[in-house]
Formats: C-alpha cells, structure tokens, sequence
C-alpha cells in the first residue's frame, strides 16, 4: 500500500463503520507511522468531526424551537459515540503498535471547543429550564406520584402530567454526561444557581419576620435531606464537587440568613426578649460567615437613621439601648460587639440634655421589668469564665475577638451589668452625677432600692 491509498483508507475511517477492513487499516497505519504523519491523521480526523458537528448537531440545536437538554444531551450523545466507534479501531491499532497517541482526546477536545464552548449560553438556557423543574418534581414537598398528578399546580407545568418523565430524563441525563465527559463545569454552575435561589428562598420564606423560636437547625435539615439529597441524584460527582460542596452550600445558607437578620435587625432588638431565639441562631452561624464587619456597620447604620435623630424621644433612645444590651450579649457574649456599636449611642444620650432625667425615672419606675430585675441581682448574670483564675473552666475560655478593645479586660467588658452601663455613658458614675446638679434626686428616689436590694456599694454616690 503506497502512501496515497493510505492516507485516503484513513481519511475514510468516519465513514467506513461496519465495512472497516482491519486488514487494510493497519497496513495504512503502519505506512503512515513509517512516514511520521500521525499528527496530520489527527488533524485531518478532527476537522472530519468538528465539519459533523457543524453540519450535523448544531443546525439541530438552533433550528428546533422545542429542543430540550435531555433531547440536546441525547442527540450529542448518539453522535459522539458514533464517532468515538468509529475511530476505536484506530486507538486500539496505534496501542498494539505502541503509538503515542492522543487521538481519543482529539475527539472529546473538538467535542468540548464546537459546543461546550461555543454555545454555552444556550447549553445554560436549557439546563436551567430543565433542573428547575426537576427539583420541583423532586421536592419532598411532593412524594407520591398520586400527589403530583392529582395537585392543581403539577410542578412540571406540563399538560399531560409529565414528571415521571422528567425523573426518568434526569436520571439519564446524569448517566450520559459521566460517559460524554461534557457539560459537566456548565451543569453544575447551573444547579449552584439554581441551589443558591432555592437557599435563599427557603430562608426568606422560613425566617423572614419570625423571631420567637430558633430556625437555624430547621434550616440546616432542609439544606441535608432535601436540597443536597436533590443534587446528589442529578450531578456525577458531588462529593468530588468543589461547586457543589455541602461546605459551600452550608457556608452560602448560613450567610443568607445572617443577610436577612441583618435587614430585621432592629425590629428583632424592639422584639427582645421575644426575639432572644433569633439572636441564639446568630450567635451560632455568624462565626461561620465573613460577616462580622457588616453587621457591626449595619447596626451602626440603624441607629444613625432610625433611632438617634431628634424626632425619637430620650426614653425611646434609653429603651432601644437597654434592649441592645440584652440582645448582643446574647449574639456575642464577649461583648465586643455590643462595646463597638453602642458607643455612638452614648455619645449621642451625652448630648441630649435630659438624659440623666430619664435614666432615672426607669430606674425608679417598677413596671420597668428589666431595670427592676437588675436592682435585685446581687451580682452579674453573665456567665463569664475568671480569666485570672480560669481552673476547672479552661476548656470553655474563649479569647476576645481581634476586634476587642486591648484597653478593657474581658471580664470586665463581660461583667458589667445594665445599671453600671446606664450610669457610664457619662464615662463615669461621677461624671453622671456632676452634669445634672440632681444628685438630690438621685439619692432619694434610689436609696430605698439599693438598701432593699443590696446594691449600695453599685452605686456608691
């Protein structure tokens, strides 16, 4: 066989499928291994492929208005291994041989540039109409087949009912990618899309609004049993999935619900301590968030425009501070962040000339529950760990945040009880005595309660 009748035997090779004589193609083979022109065989068998898929796939994906992926995926499917059949021979011809060779990735790389590449947009249109609705046919929300076909709204918005369908589809969808070795960056992109939608979603429907019971735990069994059970049966891989990770999808559930709290926070601090649940949730899932300076500056923010403007009387200011107090403490118990956001507040009751006034007719005033309690607490209700002498307590030390005042001691930052913070926005409990002239009126309306509660040394006036 001379070099001619070789090349031309190979060029063939696509189109010869059940008629391939073996014989003649491993004398053409070795004539051109003999003459060192494998390259210009790859080249020539790409181009033959990339012109079939031309021809032959795309017209059929852009021309059908009712094309779908599991139809796409199909279609793309059949041909690939049409041409991956057709050249097997070969492959196996040029391992006998012992060839170095890339002719199998030849193939998948003119595969992935022609329509991986080229026409992603529609490939990401069809999917994202596709895994939409399967993941409502999937929801747990629906479990039974009777379910679907008898409910007014069939999740797949088809008339007939088609979600069995789409089950089936996704299942071979799933297997046709593994085999194809396509799509599979481009299917996953769209089912985080299509997760985080559905994350975010769940926490505005779940929580929004709804502080008086914690949430984040039913959050967290929703997110494991329904939307990760869900994308385990439809990606090839989730747990080699950096996208799809369960740490990233936890990560992104837990900053949705920081975000949300964020918007609420201040109905959240008047709702305290009816609201005390949502702080807890807070408290456990904003660690696991880059948050942390957000919602320090949000809260400042609030303040700004809510609550420290001239329109909003001292007792509400005093109301909404004592209530913020309780609530970080709950959200951060090393009081950080209650020290970073309330200083603006203090500030801002420094300049209002009848502060002093309605610090103490809270104090004086028994319906006023939480002042009330405080009066007969003789120490701190805070559990807070000696850190001088921490002993059997050691392992639930924490340290301070990095954003921690280095001039105030933990303890003391953690100890500090309402009163004494009340009494310190002057800075100190002198201070708060010498700007008013009225410690007359402090002495008699408190004396009575700092003997019955034994508080006179708290306030040593």
């Amino acid at each position: 066989m001379d070099l001619e009748e070789a090349w031309n035997f190979v060029e063939n090779l696509l189109q010869a499928k059940e008629s391939l004589n073996l014989a003649g193609l491993k004398m053409a083979v070795e004539k051109l291994v003999a003459d060192d022109l494998l390259d210009a065989v790859y080249e020539t068998l790409s181009y033959q492929i990339e012109q079939s898929i031309v021809n032959s796939v795309l017209p059929y994906i852009f021309q059908d208005a009712n094309c779908t992926l599991p139809i796409l995926v199909t279609k793309i499917y059949n041909q690939a291994k049409s041409h991956r059949d057709a050249v097997q021979p070969l492959i196996l011809l040029l391992d006998s041989l012992k060839c170095r060779h890339e002719l199998a990735e030849a193939v998948q790389r003119t595969y992935r540039i022609e329509i991986e590449f080229s026409h992603q947009h529609k490939i990401t249109e069809l999917a994202e109409e596709f895994y939409s609705k399967a993941y409502l046919v999937c929801s747990k929300e629906m479990t039974s087949a009777e379910d679907l076909e008898e409910s007014n709204c069939c999740p797949c918005e088809l008339s007939p009912c088609q979600c069995h369908l789409i089950l089936l589809q996704m299942s071979a969808i799933t297997e046709n990618i593994q085999e194809l070795g396509l799509f599979q960056n481009i299917i996953e992109d769209v089912l985080f899309g299509i997760a985080r939608a559905k994350i975010k979603e769940r926490v505005s429907t779940t929580c929004a609004s709804s502080y008086s019971k914690t949430l984040i735990n039913d959050l967290t069994e929703w997110l494991n049993n329904d939307l990760i059970g869900w994308l385990d049966k439809v990606t090839v891989n989730l747990d080699g999935s950096e996208i799809l990770s369960k740490e990233r999808l936890m990560y992104y559930l837990y900053d949705s619900f920081v975000k949300l709290r964020l918007d609420e926070i201040l109905p959240m601090i008047i709702d305290y301590p009816d609201s005390r649940p949502s702080f807890e949730d807070l408290h456990s899932v904003l660690p696991q968030t880059n948050l942390r300076k957000q919602l320090i500056v949000t809260i400042k923010q609030v303040y700004e425009s809510r609550i420290l403007h001239p329109g909003v009387t001292t007792t509400d200011i005093l109301t909404a501070y004592i209530q913020s107090i309780q609530a970080f403490r709950v959200l951060d118990p090393s009081c950080v962040i209650l020290e970073i956001v309330t200083e603006p507040v203090k500030l801002y009751l420094r300049s209002r000339e009848d502060t002093v006034r309605c610090i103490v007719a809270n104090l004086i005033d028994e319906s006023c529950e939480v002042l009330s309690d405080e009066l007969t607490k003789g120490t701190s209700d805070q559990d807070t760990v000696d850190e001088d002498n921490i002993g059997e307590g050691w392992q639930h030390w924490l340290p301070d945040p990095v954003d921690a005042n280095p001039d105030v001691s933990s303890k003391a930052r953690r100890s500090t009880d309402i009163i004494n913070m009340l009494v310190n926005i002057y800075g100190t409990k002198e201070l708060f005595i010498k700007d008013t002239g009225i410690c007359w009126l402090i002495v008699s309306s408190l004396t009575s309660h700092i003997l019955l509660c034994g508080r006179y040394a708290t306030l040593n006036c």
